[in-house]
């Protein structure tokens, strides 16, 4: 599609989800995709993620997309909380998350209905087939 938008002329920018946030991107557009801005909870270019991204790239021959980001920071507070509680019990986990836990993973908090309350929004933008993360602030 990014392919054929081009190919008419269309040279704005496309705003686009998680789905389009992976450099292969590039090359399945031809190279096309400039200017297509992603909106992502991860943000590859963060200090925390960068041991992660380059050992997953090492063992895996590519660069980790939505899914592999997810898994890992979800490992990452679920340690942090069963370090907190001293216990991997799920009922008494979920009370300490829910219930005042800051955790020492990026500091994210959660409300009484076990959802974040201070995760950031990261906006990609595609340049010549790398994202570059864009200050939102």
């Amino acid at each position: 599609m990014i392919e054929q938008l081009r190919s008419m002329g269309v040279n704005q920018p496309i705003l686009a989800g998680e789905g389009l946030a992976n450099t292969a991107v590039w090359n399945m557009s031809h190279r096309t995709a400039n200017n297509l801005y992603v909106a992502s909870i991860y943000d590859a270019e963060a200090v925390d993620t960068q041991a992660f991204t380059q050992s997953f790239q090492q063992t895996y021959g590519y660069e980790p997309g939505y899914f592999a980001y997810q898994g890992y920071q979800a490992l990452q507070v679920l340690a942090s909380a069963y370090r907190e509680t001293k216990s991997t019990e799920p009922i008494r986990v979920a009370a300490t998350m829910q219930y005042g836990f800051k955790n020492s993973y990026q500091n994210f908090q959660f409300d009484r209905k076990s959802l974040i309350k201070n995760k950031k929004i990261a906006i990609k933008q595609m340049i010549n087939g790398k994202f570059k993360t864009l200050t939102t602030e």
